[in-house]
């Protein structure tokens, strides 16, 4: 990366998959940019929301249907060397708060097992069957 030889705040790691450095990379960068531009729910940027991240994310629907107004946005690389350029001056106001109260309402593990325990009965119901647990 010649490019950027002389850039001291950029570095290139490679992979990282240790959810724990993950973690921290994303606690401590001043912005995490989230450039994921299809799917639903993605699980890295759930992560980055619970890491106490600012976002930047591709402007696309499957982001916004999960940050809302809680992370600033980019469509091309342009846009992300603007927000580079001014990220002393972004300012994060409410939206890490906003995300991590997400994370612990929205996303949690018991709202996500309540909600496909209820689609299911939901599917038993209008096929005319009984869910009945196995507790054994």
């Amino acid at each position: 990366m010649k490019k950027f030889k002389d850039w001291t705040s950029i570095k290139f790691m490679g992979g990282i998959y240790d959810i724990s450095k993950l973690n921290n990379l994303r606690y401590y960068s001043n912005v995490y940019f989230h450039g994921h531009t299809v799917g639903g729910t993605n699980p890295s940027l759930l992560e980055a929301m619970a890491s106490h991240a600012l976002v930047s994310a591709n402007d696309n629907i499957f982001n916004r249907s999960i940050l809302g107004d809680d992370a600033y946005y980019f469509n091309s690389s342009t846009d992300v060397a603007t927000q580079i350029e001014k990220l002393s001056k972004l300012k994060a106001d409410n939206k890490i708060e906003n995300n991590t109260t997400k994370i612990a309402h929205q996303y949690s593990w018991p709202r996500i097992v309540d909600q496909y325990v209820e689609h299911f009965y939901y599917i038993a119901r209008d096929s005319g069957k009984t869910l009945v647990p196995n507790l054994t």
